[in-house]
């Protein structure tokens, strides 16, 4: 599958989205970081000088004893013209160490590695309050992907400008903004072990990279350890579960999520991963979650083969009833009028109530759905896409009978049906017109 990463684009929206990000949770806040001297933390805090201005941006060192590499560390505050501050941790992590010993506790070679970062983000909070600030999250998709952070510790944080770019993007990134190869370019490390990133993985971030935007992977023995990483630390990513008693609070609102009503419009021809990712997004923000099915006139054609109700059908497998779904005709069918107004209508009408937020995956299309409606404030998450394939190449899957890359897609629920979709998929090919109306 053909991936191009669109630097100067990404750049730039990162950028803004640093900023509103601001706006809207400390307008007069700095941007707090952990300075490691490694491209990340470099990455991040250029991103937040170019959102915020370098008055706003502050840096923080914190070696652990000695850092061999401290100099690069200092470079990083040189070069971006931050305020900086070096906490040494070191006292903190030997009384701490001694404590536990004290108690004749076994200590695991686990817990000294990961004892640093978690010290380190107590610091930076402790920083971050004295400073009027927002501490910034350096972790990288690639990274979290297989794990491969301290859980409270370096995977904290109140923002996280490079949660959705891969290792190879963040280095683009940085090359895009001018940062110095040997702080960009540098072979990066955890800090802790004194082995690189790569020593650690047994495979290489290149590696790693190609396989989360591609699907693609030569080495079957480091497909089969990513995907090992990736579902033993999923729960790494995921809020902290609770047990629910279903008893009611006296002020039950105080227990709701962010958002009361979310809504999410797809046509799901076919549904996906990006799709289940999404929903899942909005599961976790959201009260309730509203998936419209657009275009649900329409089946039985090359583009829109699957019915509304094989497509309900298909999301009541995955989420149950933790979803509401309902159809959405096409504006033109038995309808006209202004988009926003009409989806509002609906989720009004499914729900007796107005949403809250506009769940996409697709930006541009989504944007000023809602502006200039009277008495109407919907906030609007892009989350930007997970997997990118589009409905076109699932469906050539279809055609091609290539039910093994089909299922790299799709989630686990569905692989049942592969025959019953593929069939409707050949039925309908080369048809234009629907069956529907």
């Amino acid at each position: 599958m053909e991936y191009k990463f669109d630097v100067i684009l990404a750049t730039d929206k990162c950028i803004k989205w640093i900023k509103e990000w601001f706006e809207n949770n400390g307008s007069n806040c700095n941007a707090i970081v952990g300075i490691s001297g490694g491209k990340d933390s470099t990455v991040a805090a250029a991103l937040c000088v170019k959102a915020l201005g370098k008055d706003r941006v502050i840096g923080v060192m914190m070696p652990n004893g000695e850092q061999a590499d401290i100099e690069d560390s200092k470079f990083v505050c040189e070069v971006l013209g931050i305020r900086n501050y070096t906490i040494n941790i070191a006292s903190a992590y030997k009384s701490i160490i001694s404590e536990i010993e004290k108690n004749n506790i076994e200590i695991q070679p686990q817990t000294k590695v990961n004892l640093p970062p978690r010290l380190r983000m107590s610091s930076l909070y402790a920083v971050s309050q004295s400073n009027n600030g927002r501490v910034v999250n350096t972790c990288n998709m690639s990274e979290d992907y297989v794990g491969y952070s301290t859980r409270y510790g370096d995977s904290a944080g109140d923002f996280a400008p490079l949660a959705n770019f891969t290792v190879t993007e963040v280095l683009e990134i940085g090359s895009y903004l001018g940062l110095p190869d040997k702080l960009v370019k540098k072979a990066p490390s955890d800090g802790l072990t004194g082995k690189t990133d790569e020593d650690n993985l047994g495979f290489t971030y290149a590696e790693l990279d190609r396989y989360i935007r591609t699907c693609e992977i030569d080495n079957e023995e480091h497909k089969e350890k990513i995907d090992r990483l990736h579902k033993q630390n999923l729960f790494k990513l995921k809020l902290m579960p609770s047990f629910d008693p279903g008893i009611k609070t006296k002020d039950d609102a105080a227990m709701h999520k962010a958002y009361g009503l979310g809504i999410i419009v797809g046509r799901f021809q076919t549904l996906q991963k990006g799709h289940e990712y999404m929903i899942n997004m909005a599961r976790a923000l959201c009260d309730k979650v509203l998936v419209f099915v657009g275009s649900s006139q329409e089946s039985g054609t090359e583009k829109n083969p699957f019915s509304y109700e094989l497509r309900k059908e298909l999301l009541i497998t995955i989420f149950g009833d933790s979803i509401i779904i309902a159809p959405l005709a096409d504006i033109g069918v038995g309808n006209n009028g202004h988009w926003g107004d009409y989806v509002i209508e609906n989720a009004v009408s499914v729900t007796g109530r107005k949403p809250d937020l506009l769940i996409s995956g697709k930006e541009e299309r989504r944007r000023n759905w809602f502006d200039g409606i009277e008495g109407v404030n919907i906030s609007e998450l892009y989350i930007p896409k997970s997997i990118d394939i589009s409905a076109s190449e699932i469906r050539q899957f279809f055609l091609n009978n290539d039910k093994e890359n089909w299922k790299k897609f799709v989630s686990k629920k569905l692989w049942p049906r592969y025959d019953e979709l593929r069939k409707i998929v050949l039925e309908c090919k080369d048809i234009s017109d629907t069956k529907s109306i």
